[in-house]
C-alpha cells in the first residue's frame, strides 16, 4: 500500500467517524443511542407483530430485528445521499478531494451504525440460543450486496435531489414503500407464492434480506438466483449512478 492509499483511506475513515459521533454530540447518552433506537423498533414492531397481528413466523424476534436492520441501513445511507452535496458544498469548493471519497465516508459512517445494530442482533441471538451455522461465512458477500446497492442509489439520489428538490418528498413516500414491500414483516418466498415471490425482484432489498435470514436465523444455503440477480442489480444502479454523478453533478453544485 503506497502512502497515498494510506492517506486516502485514514481521510475516508476520519470523516465517516467524525460523521457518525457528530450525530450523537451534546446528547447525554451519546452513542449509547446508537444501540437504544434499533431496541427501541424492535420493540414496539414486536409487539404489534405478534400480539396484535399475531404473526407465526419462526423466531419472529429475531427474524423482524434482521429485516429491520438492513432496512434502516439503506434508509440512512439513501437519506445521506439525499444531502450529499448540500452538506459538503464548502469541502468540494473548496478543497481538492475524489468525491466517491466522500461518498465512502457517508456510507461508512451509516455502516458503523449498522455494525452498532447488528451486535444487538447478534446479543439477541445469544439470547435466543440461535445456533450459528457455517453458512454465516457467506454473509459478508451479500452485505457487499447491499453496501453497492445503497452506494448506487445515494449515486442517484444526490444528482437527482440537486436538480429537483421535489425528489426528498418522493423517496420520503418510496422508503415507506419499501418498508412494506421488501418483507420485514412477513415472508417473501417466491418459490411457493407468486403474489409475494414478484416482490424479491423489484429491488435487491428483499432478496438480500431473505439470504440474510437463511444464513444468520435458519442456518439454510443462499438462495443463488436471488443472490446473482441482486448483484447484477446493484451492478447497473452503481453505474448508472457514478455517471449520472459524473455528468450533471458539477452543474448541480452551481444551483445550491
Amino acid at each position: 500500500m503506497t502512502g497515498i492509499d494510506h492517506n486516502r483511506y485514514e481521510r475516508i475513515w476520519v470523516l465517516a467517524k467524525t460523521s457518525f459521533l457528530k450525530r450523537y454530540y451534546g446528547s447525554f447518552l451519546g452513542v449509547v443511542w446508537a444501540f437504544i433506537n434499533p431496541a427501541v423498533h424492535l420493540m414496539i414492531y414486536y409487539i404489534v407483530f405478534t400480539v396484535v397481528f399475531r404473526s407465526r413466523v419462526e423466531d419472529f424476534a429475531l427474524f423482524l430485528f434482521l429485516g429491520l436492520i438492513m432496512l434502516m441501513f439503506f434508509n440512512e445511507s439513501t437519506n445521506k445521499g439525499l444531502t450529499f452535496f448540500s452538506s459538503h458544498r464548502y469541502i468540494l469548493e473548496n478543497i481538492k478531494i475524489d468525491w466517491l471519497d466522500l461518498f465512502l465516508a457517508a456510507l461508512l459512517s451509516t455502516f458503523i451504525a449498522f455494525l452498532f445494530n447488528f451486535g444487538v442482533f447478534l446479543l439477541i441471538s445469544i439470547f435466543f440460543e440461535t445456533e450459528i451455522s457455517p453458512q454465516v461465512l457467506f454473509f459478508p458477500f451479500i452485505l457487499l450486496n447491499h453496501i453497492l446497492f445503497c452506494l448506487g442509489t445515494m449515486f442517484i439520489l444526490s444528482v437527482l435531489f440537486v436538480h429537483f428538490k421535489d425528489v426528498k418528498h418522493l423517496w420520503n413516500l418510496s422508503s415507506m414503500v419499501l418498508l412494506w414491500m421488501s418483507g420485514v414483516f412477513y415472508e417473501i418466498d417466491p418459490a411457493t407464492s407468486w403474489k409475494t415471490g414478484i416482490l424479491a425482484y423489484l429491488t435487491p432489498l428483499p432478496g438480500i434480506i431473505i439470504n440474510t435470514r437463511n444464513v444468520w436465523i435458519y442456518g439454510e444455503g443462499i438462495d443463488w438466483t436471488l443472490f446473482a440477480y441482486d448483484y447484477a442489480y446493484a451492478g447497473v444502479i452503481v453505474l448508472v449512478g457514478w455517471f449520472l454523478v459524473k455528468r450533471f453533478s458539477r452543474r448541480g453544485l452551481e444551483k445550491l
